[in-house]
């Protein structure tokens, strides 16, 4: 069980309050309460997917 430190301030920006989400983000991760994430992740077009996907050929 790893644990990661994360200042209390940065904590309050995101709005972590208990469980939260690592996201790969090319060259970086993100931290995302999960909540949130799984709010934010469902807002995606369709369409907009489907056209990011076709560009990548998958």
């Amino acid at each position: 069980q790893g644990r990661i430190f994360l200042a209390q301030h940065l904590r309050d920006f995101a709005g972590i309050t208990d469980e939260v989400t690592i996201v790969g983000a090319l060259h970086k991760a993100e931290i995302w309460d999960t909540k949130t994430y799984q709010e934010v992740r469902g807002v995606v077009d369709p369409e907009a997917k489907k056209a990011a996907l076709a560009d990548l050929m998958l």
